[in-house]
């Protein structure tokens, strides 16, 4: 047991010290946005676009075949689209000012990244409505499989069993006692005719 308590901390710690080190890679990577685009920080929004396009002609990969443009258009790439957008600037720079908030900078990061960029963007009543599809689905088959366990419970009961037969023999002395209706006691149709 000690062993295991032992290994489970080694392996949590190795999974923090992971994490906290790929917290500064998340914005630009090892790289700074600003000089990725060779700008400074106090640089506006018209002097990002300026510099995205003047370098982006230089290493767009239609442009300049190598290996190295592909890989420095990506880095131009994610830098423009960091700087480009005034809340995602502003995250990054707060990044860059309190490097020591890592998980606060990685909630800012994950949040700029899926919630701001157009591909979860969902209203608060839109996940409500989510859940409560979900919990009344739940519910229902909740009661479904209650219902079908109950059922199966009555009928495997000794009560369930002599009122069935109880009620199988009532049924088949009176259709044998009426003599018509469509149906003998034998299963047999006594329908008029010749």
């Amino acid at each position: 047991m000690a062993k295991m308590a032992a290994s489970f901390t080694l392996l949590l710690s190795c999974a923090l010290f992971a994490s906290a080190s790929a917290a500064s890679d998340l914005w630009c990577g090892d790289n700074n946005c600003y000089e990725v685009l060779g700008l400074f920080s106090n640089a506006t929004s018209s002097e990002v676009k300026k510099a995205y396009f003047k370098q982006s002609l230089k290493w767009h990969p239609d442009k300049n075949p190598s290996d190295e443009a592909k890989n420095e258009f990506a880095k131009l790439a994610g830098a423009y689209e960091i700087l480009s957008e005034p809340r995602r600037r502003e995250d990054y720079d707060y990044a860059l000012a309190h490097p020591e908030q890592e998980w606060r900078n990685r909630a800012r990061f994950f949040r700029d990244k899926y919630f701001n960029s157009g591909y979860m963007q969902v209203g608060l009543s839109h996940v409500f409505l989510g859940f409560l599809a979900v919990g009344s689905l739940f519910q229902y088959l909740n009661t479904y499989m209650n219902y079908h366990d109950n059922l199966a419970a009555l009928k495997a009961s000794s009560w369930y069993k002599t009122e069935w037969k109880r009620l199988a023999a009532e049924r088949s002395s009176s259709t044998s006692k009426s003599g018509g209706g469509g149906g003998g006691a034998d299963g047999s149709c006594r329908c008029g005719g010749s």
